[in-house]
């Protein structure tokens, strides 16, 4: 029995939405990053999805997690680690705030 066609009311989220390895591009769904991979199985069960990154992102990092939420519709995502985002030595507040004000 399909797992995700036997529930109702949930949303797959995965974390590594950041994950830099991978080619999407492929046929073969092996290669794909872990994103795409989740978005596409969820799509076919007409759910939605959402994501995280993995911590210690840099502003160039927030951007590439943004266009993978972007590029594979998920829902929305998580910016991982509200110490990170207030600390200053990584992504920062300002930058998500740059991020969301540009689209």
């Amino acid at each position: 029995m399909d797992a995700l066609a036997a529930v109702s009311g949930i949303v797959p989220t995965m974390t590594w939405l950041d994950c830099p390895f991978g080619n999407d591009a492929s046929a073969s769904p092996v290669s794909w990053r872990p994103v795409h991979y989740l978005a596409s199985l969820a799509a076919s069960h007409g759910m939605a999805t959402d994501g995280e990154n993995t911590g210690g992102g840099s502003a160039t990092v927030l951007e590439f997690t943004a266009s993978q939420a972007r590029a594979y519709g998920l829902r929305g995502f998580a910016w991982f680690n509200e110490r990170e985002v207030l600390g200053g030595s990584y992504a920062t507040l300002k930058d998500l705030a740059t991020l969301i004000a540009s689209r």
